[in-house]
């Protein structure tokens, strides 16, 4: 399998839970938090990482969403350091409140 239908199938799975549980979120948008490493060294498997990411989002609400909500994707780039991968997760989560959070793109061990 190749590294592009690998970042799909992943995202797929990450996304697939929205189905089930999507209520538990108020308001018309669902929102989905993503970390990846968009530039710096790990910018191979961020950038790939984002647009697969967003063009899932644009796929998914081009169909009407999840159960009629749409999803709103937030992207923060954490370059690759685990410092800012830890701070973008708590903003997303105390002030985005994203229902879920995608990523990161590496786990910050060489």
């Amino acid at each position: 399998m190749s590294l592009k239908k690998c970042i799909i199938a992943l995202m797929c799975a990450s996304l697939l839970p929205l189905a089930f549980s999507c209520k538990k979120q108020s308001g018309e948008t669902i929102k989905i938090g993503a970390i990846f490493s968009v530039t710096g060294p790990a910018s191979f498997l961020g950038a790939p990482e984002e647009k697969t990411a967003r063009m899932m989002v644009d796929e998914i609400n081009s169909k009407g969403g999840v159960d009629g909500k749409m999803l709103k994707l937030i992207v923060k780039d954490s370059t690759g350091s685990p410092e800012k991968a830890i701070s973008f997760a708590k903003q997303l989560i105390e002030e985005e409140k994203v229902f879920a959070i995608i990523g990161p793109s590496t786990s910050g061990k060489p």
